[in-house]
């Protein structure tokens, strides 16, 4: 175990230098002058100039790249051009929204696809087996902003059970979070249910043609029991792996749903930092939330050594 996880963690030092190489050429790419994009072009030479200097975009390429790795390794991700502050300092404080509609949704999603992935196998072809499938389908196709429309439309407007917009801390009430994040919730947990749903089903079909569930079944066991003491926790490995991939796309995807329910999120600051030509801050949220995607696919990899004990790491 020790060996993997220092193989592992190597491996996610190089992925990191590559998405930090890539995040440093992302300004570069963009047509024209950086420091005049970010000013506007109603900017003067000397503010386009100090500029320049403050982004040191006066030296070489390579020095400026070193220059970029030196501050990642002290924690530095640059300062706002716009806000002037620590882009540090911004991500973090717009991560606790982000990150609770990305647990929260994942585990409606887990909650909800799980369950009924289970229940369409074990009603293979029958009438449930049909409706859940075509219930996930209907998911699939259903746009999350449209539904999260729909939902503000009902809930908000109609009954005024939830708020339309905004969001407020944990810290400051619980119970108002719990309002602000229900609907947003909802909004992108569907849709990942019905890809669950999919997912359990097939692996569970799979398991359920094995031969150790069927001795298990000729040994009187009740089906419960087989279900979930033989089946299940078979089908667990590519659950979690569906569901680490879900909780990623939640975290980096849900950039609408922030704007349509006013989250102050990572996905939010990044479209107002991209409208705004705030570089520095796309430059730091992206390869923040690119350790957090390492992170998290580590978090699946070690769950599988407690999941399955066939598989080993060396």
């Amino acid at each position: 175990m020790r060996t993997f996880l220092i193989r592992r963690l190597a491996s996610m030092l190089g992925v990191l230098a590559v998405v930090a190489i890539a995040t440093f050429l992302i300004i570069f790419l963009a047509p024209g002058d950086p420091a005049v994009l970010m000013l506007g072009d109603q900017a003067d030479q000397e503010s386009v100039a100090r500029l320049h200097r403050e982004m040191g975009l006066d030296r070489p390429l390579l020095v400026r790249l070193v220059l970029w790795f030196a501050q990642l390794v002290r924690g530095d991700l640059g300062r706002s051009i716009y806000h002037g502050e620590p882009v540090l300092r911004m991500v973090l404080s717009r991560v606790e929204p982000s990150l609770l509609v990305a647990l929260l949704g994942t585990g409606l999603a887990v909650v909800l696809g799980v369950p009924l992935g289970v229940l369409a196998a074990t009603r293979r072809a029958a009438v449930t087996d049909r409706l859940i499938m075509a219930g996930s389908v209907l998911g699939l196709s259903v746009p999350s902003f449209w539904m999260a429309l729909n939902l503000i439309l009902l809930f908000s407007v109609y009954l005024r059970w939830t708020p339309v917009s905004g969001y407020v801390p944990v810290a400051q009430d619980p119970w108002e979070t719990l309002r602000a994040l229900i609907l947003p919730c909802v909004s992108v947990g569907i849709t990942q249910a019905a890809w669950l749903a999919r997912v359990t089903r097939s692996a569970m079909l799979e398991v359920l043609l094995q031969e150790y569930v069927r001795t298990a079944r000729s040994k009187g066991l009740r089906e419960r029991v087989v279900l979930t003491r033989h089946a299940l926790r078979n089908v667990l490995l590519p659950v979690v792996t569906v569901t680490g991939i879900v909780m990623i796309t939640l975290f980096s995807s849900a950039v609408i749903i922030e704007v349509i329910f006013g989250l102050p999120g990572i996905g939010r600051l990044v479209t107002d930092s991209v409208l705004r030509r705030d570089y520095p801050v796309i430059q730091g949220s992206i390869l923040f939330v690119a350790v957090c995607f390492a992170f998290i696919n580590l978090l699946v990899d070690l769950a599988y050594v407690y999941l399955d004990p066939r598989v080993h790491y060396a």
